[in-house]
């Protein structure tokens, strides 16, 4: 029982681990963002986003594999993105087949 719970929690550990490390970099990439130019995603309803709403854009690509309501406005963010959802697809992938 212990060696499952072991399992079970290093998994879960590992997901939110690569999520968060995505959510990072969307938050490297829109804050460092010059005030001249548009910033690389389109959050609907805040002006300046927190880490929480980074959080959220990033486990939503990674749980289904789309951008919820924040839109991408930049190639090299949308390019990150789309690598972000087909690792989280292999990684949920590999993990439902084991």
């Amino acid at each position: 029982m212990f060696h499952l719970a072991v399992t079970f929690g290093t998994l879960v550990m590992a997901w939110l681990f690569i999520h968060t490390l995505f959510a990072l970099y969307y938050a490297h990439g829109y804050y460092d963002a010059n005030n001249n130019e548009h910033y690389p995603l389109d959050f609907p309803y805040e002006n300046i986003p927190d880490y929480w709403d980074l959080m959220y854009f990033s486990l939503g690509i990674g749980a289904s594999g789309q951008a919820s309501d924040i839109c991408f406005t930049s190639r090299k963010l949308r390019r990150i993105g789309m690598f972000h959802g087909v690792l989280s697809l292999f990684f949920n992938t590999a993990v439902l087949a084991w």
